[in-house]
């Protein structure tokens, strides 16, 4: 058969479908229905196969992530973003799939993740999907593979999760257990941590830091290795339940004035943190160093709300532990204005109002200012409306005002 023979009865035959639609509209409409029934379900089901198994499609598409696993309820892992990298801004839960860039504010679906990481459209992302999930071949014997292996997935998640809780649960015992030991075992006085707060720091004792001497430990090895053990002030995140979910550490110098304590390079060389999270908190808990007021000061550091209670004795102070979490606090309606404490200091505070903004120099926002202002959108939004206000500083609010002074 010549093309243009080819070509005439492809032409015949769409218009015959045409002049069919055209005299039986509603059967068209019904054919319509049925069709995207068909592929709501395919969507249905190209996303349950996906959730079976997370953690194969992270490794899939997201292979140069470096994982850090959050733990608690949930199930979440976390890493610096869509393309990886260090950091904890980005977080997938193992359980449904559904993650959350606190960096760009974006989240979605393993479909919308795949999309976001291969740049292409809806349509090439679900194709990425079928292929992954060797759903290309309908044949009984691939139905059959995908079968098996599905079960086999949702037996392996099930045991995922059953791990996944009773580690949870292990971790609040230890977490519990050891503010437990705090509590008992308070006293301020002549303390290492008194002194950092009055004297390095400036500022009264919070009312819910305690002080225990406990091992640092590096955890970048393959066998973390202990350094020592160091007076610590420990402070806990308390859930809108009121229950205790993780503690804050800052371990602190023993030798006189105590300052932060410096523990020297990890295995990789990278300087270790004088300050670390024991326990993963939950989104509803963070650091309450007051009960809530009307007029709330909220921030990333202890020592920075710390510093504006001291300031403003009749200002509540609540601290999210990390700048990616400042969004998550929820101020309840006896809190009528906010102040954002925001520690990055370059960027010009115009409002919560949603504009990109930059820098006077012109730059860019950091995803830390980026943050902090995402933050302020979401106090803003509150039901009851409360003002929110930004104020910035060049660094830690504490270091800041110690410097003016001097």
């Amino acid at each position: 058969m010549s093309a243009a023979a080819a070509t005439g009865g492809a032409g015949r035959e769409r218009r015959s479908r045409r002049r069919r639609r055209q005299a039986n509209p509603a059967a068209d409409a019904e054919m319509a229905a049925a069709r995207a029934a068909a592929r709501r379900d395919e969507t249905r089901i190209i996303h349950d196969r996906l959730a079976l198994d997370v953690r194969a499609v992270l490794d899939r598409f997201m292979p140069g992530a470096d994982w850090t696993r959050q733990g608690g309820r949930g199930g979440w892992v976390r890493c610096g973003g869509l393309h990886g990298g260090s950091g904890t801004s980005f977080r997938v839960s193992l359980d449904s799939g559904f993650w959350q860039d606190f960096s760009s504010g974006e989240s979605g679906s393993l479909i919308d993740l795949i999309q976001a990481v291969e740049g292409g459209s809806l349509a090439e992302a679900f194709a990425s999907a079928r292929a992954f999930l060797g759903m290309a071949d309908e044949s009984p014997e691939a139905k059959a593979r995908a079968e098996a292996a599905a079960e086999r997935a949702a037996a392996a998640r099930e045991e995922r999760r059953q791990a996944a809780e009773r580690a949870a649960a292990e971790e609040r015992e230890k977490v519990r257990g050891l503010w437990k030991r705090a509590r008992e075992a308070y006293c301020f006085r002549l303390t290492p941590a008194e002194r950092y707060f009055t004297q390095v720091r400036g500022i009264a004792v919070p009312q819910p830091c305690r002080m225990l001497d406990l091992a640092y430990w590096d955890t970048s090895r393959d066998t973390p290795r202990q350094v020592g053990t160091f007076p610590a002030v420990v402070t806990p995140f308390v859930s809108e339940r009121r229950t205790i979910e993780a503690l804050h550490l800052t371990y602190l110098d023993p030798r006189p004035p105590h300052g932060k304590l410096d523990p020297g390079p990890d295995a990789k060389g990278e300087p270790m943190p004088a300050k670390k999270f024991l326990g993963t908190p939950p989104d509803d808990a963070w650091i309450r160093l007051t009960e809530a007021r009307p007029v709330m000061a909220v921030g990333e550091g202890i020592e920075t709300v710390a510093t504006a209670t001291f300031l403003k004795p009749d200002w509540g102070g609540w601290v999210a532990g990390s700048v990616d979490r400042l969004a998550l606090i929820r101020f309840p309606p006896i809190v009528e204005r906010v102040v954002v404490l925001g520690e990055c200091g370059c960027a010009q505070a115009k409002g919560p109002d949603g504009q990109l903004r930059f820098k006077p120099d012109g730059a860019p926002l950091i995803p830390a200012e980026e943050a902090t202002y995402r933050a302020a959108r979401a106090y803003a939004a509150l039901p009851h409306k409360p003002e929110v206000e930004i104020k910035w500083f060049q660094g830690d609010l504490n270091d800041v005002l110690r410097a003016t002074e001097g």
